[in-house]
């Protein structure tokens, strides 16, 4: 059955990918200039990055990422291994994540696209890389990735990892598939017992799969002299200083702010200088999100718009099209609440918010990080509501209540500092995978 699988995966692959193709043309015609030189990269084009023949003799470690929020989660990391030293390759697969990796990462590492799931594209990049490991974090599960790393004899780790509630009933549907796979990596770290448990159930051996945490806990933002210049423009803008509020909404979804721009208004009635910075999960969607804004009668400017404080009059809400700075924008927040949770999508990540020691409330659908959720929830330091008039009225009393949110901002910030630990064990993992001696599966 493995390998039945294995041989139909390719053209299967192959096929989606050119069912996809008009979608992919019509991005290169109409949408952000880059996504041609993205596509032929990913198609098998190296970039001059990896073309240049490399000197260097130590160890070289590829780490794939897929998006913003792998990039960002792998930051202490990537400063550790550079002190080894080592030579770091960085992959995306989104082109906000490459960005955001160039940004952090460009004097670091090589930063490139992460190819489609092809063989013969991948043996291109691994003559070009000649990783001595290969680091996959979350659940980065490509399969003709994995099989080419084990026929090259290249030792494969998963970092990081989680498997979500939503994904568990689909990798178990297609065990006799993954299970093959995943006995070719030499460990898999994941975030908690629950995601161990549920690797586990998908096939994975239980003597190379462990529990290291999760790198999420070990953050602090990246140093962005534009997003701290950003923080005290809106400052100004919303004129904390005169002791206006003001609520961020980070990482809303599609229909989020439908549901959220009455409780806005609700509660500006009762709080006149409150403002509110909105964060759409995915920028393209924020035009969308100020047409949404100006039906409910809320005034709003985009922060691509905003260079610097103008003294002129302030709009209700400012909506936040641009990458790698939400983090930052925390700091001017006295509520935060975090998006894809209201409707669902599973929710966001809270721990940036928690950084900055602020009261954090979220919906009913945060099954994509129900161990953080449970976590901060325990603690009591967050608030889960369960549909937009509770997400109000817990506003309203935090709003109205210095000290309580004080208290719940308190306690995030002391649960960020009790579950830090996993950039030290991920470390450890990595050095025994250095050790690992390399085993092609019989079933593969």
């Amino acid at each position: 059955m493995a390998l039945l699988a294995r041989f139909l995966y390719p053209p299967i692959y192959s096929l989606l990918i050119l069912a996809y193709a008009p979608l992919h043309i019509y991005r290169i015609m109409f949408s952000r200039k880059g996504h041609l030189s993205s596509l032929l990269d990913r198609l098998g084009k190296l970039p001059l990055s990896l073309s240049t023949p490399s000197e260097w003799e130590g160890a070289r470690l590829w780490l794939h990422a897929a998006s913003v929020g792998e990039v960002m989660s792998i930051r202490a990391l990537v400063n550790q291994l550079r002190e080894r030293p080592a030579k770091i390759f960085i992959s995306t697969t989104t082109e906000a994540g490459q960005q955001v990796a160039k940004d952090l990462y460009g004097e670091q590492a090589t930063v490139f696209f992460f190819p489609l799931d092809w063989k013969w594209v991948y043996r291109r990049y691994l003559r070009a890389v000649s990783p001595d490991l290969v680091l996959l974090t979350e659940t980065e599960l490509w399969p003709s990735f994995i099989t080419c790393l084990a026929e090259s004899n290249v030792p494969l780790a998963l970092i990081n990892g989680r498997i979500s509630n939503r994904s568990l009933g689909r990798y178990q549907r297609m065990k006799f598939f993954f299970s093959p796979l995943l006995r070719t990596f030499c460990k898999l770290g994941m975030q908690s017992q629950e995601d161990k448990n549920r690797i586990l159930q998908i096939g994975a051996p239980e003597e190379n799969t462990c529990s290291t945490g999760n790198l999420k806990f070990d953050y602090s933002p990246p140093p962005n002299t534009e997003a701290e210049h950003l923080v005290n423009t809106l400052g100004l803008i919303f004129r904390k200083e005169k002791g206006n509020l003001v609520w961020v909404a980070g990482s809303t979804r599609e229909g989020e702010e439908e549901l959220l721009a009455p409780v806005f208004l609700a509660l500006r009635k009762r709080f006149g200088g409150l403002h509110w910075l909105i964060a759409p999960r995915h920028i393209e969607r924020s035009g969308e999100v100020v047409k949404i804004l100006k039906h409910h009668g809320i005034s709003s400017r985009l922060r691509s718009q905003i260079k610097d404080y103008d003294n002129s009059p302030p709009p209700e809400a400012i909506v936040l099209d641009s990458i790698g700075e939400l983090a930052h924008a925390f700091q001017i927040a006295d509520v935060v609440f975090m998006g894809g949770s209201l409707v669902p999508w599973g929710g966001h990540n809270v721990i940036e918010a928690a950084y900055f020691s602020k009261a954090i409330l979220f919906g009913p659908h945060m099954h994509n990080f129900r161990e953080v959720k449970d976590i901060f929830l325990n603690a009591r330091s967050a608030l889960q509501v369960a549909s937009p008039k509770e997400l109000e009225n817990r506003l309203f009393e935090l709003l109205g209540n210095p000290k309580s949110r004080a208290i719940l901002g308190h306690n995030a910030r002391a649960v960020l500092r009790r579950n830090q630990g996993a950039l030290q064990q991920t470390l450890d993992l990595i050095d025994r995978c250095f050790a690992y001696p390399r085993k092609m599966p019989t079933s593969l």
